[in-house]
């Protein structure tokens, strides 16, 4: 039998910077492979390129988080 109850949206914070502080609101998901990238000591510009390319993409989409 489905359910067709919705998933509740787990909103966590994460800190950007901390002097100063600056801190955001993102889901668990995009929470967990936030902090794995700040893990990384170098990133290609490559990688970077296609991940701003992503978010330039997605920007009109994203929604604000409460």
């Amino acid at each position: 039998m489905k359910s067709n109850s919705k998933k509740k949206i787990i909103i966590q914070k994460h800190h950007i910077s901390y002097n100063p502080e600056w801190i955001v609101k993102v889901r668990r998901a995009e929470h967990f492979y936030i902090t794995r990238l700040n893990n990384f000591k170098t990133l290609s510009r490559g990688f970077l390129r296609a991940l701003l390319v992503f978010v330039i993409k997605h920007w009109k989409e994203a929604k604000e988080l409460e």
